[in-house]
């Protein structure tokens, strides 16, 4: 059980630290990480972003989109690295094949 609380508190603290660059949000609060599993047996962290594409057909807010999913997934990686030294780490958008 302490284990679990020590986990969730650095799982906790990666989330809060990585923020969205325009509105300075924590991925956290935004709603951005819809999963997150850590596999013991595999020294694995798997991290399921659900950053919604634009609402409206717009090819520039797609690109947009892309760009910060991409920012987001690479400050994901690096923080949660940081804090799992040697874990597998997975971050994947959910929906998006090949991720």
């Amino acid at each position: 059980m302490v284990m679990e609380e020590q986990l969730r508190k650095k799982i906790d603290a990666v989330l809060s630290r990585v923020k969205d660059p325009q509105s300075l949000l924590s991925v956290a609060d935004l709603g951005w990480v819809s999963h997150v599993r850590y596999i013991d047996a595999f020294q694995k962290l798997e991290v399921e972003l659900d950053i919604n594409p634009p609402r409206f057909p717009c090819p520039v807010c797609g690109v947009i989109t892309s760009s910060l999913r991409d920012s987001i997934h690479r400050r994901l990686e690096e923080e949660f690295r940081k804090e799992f030294p040697g874990a597998n780490i997975v971050v994947f958008q959910r929906g998006i094949e090949g991720e």
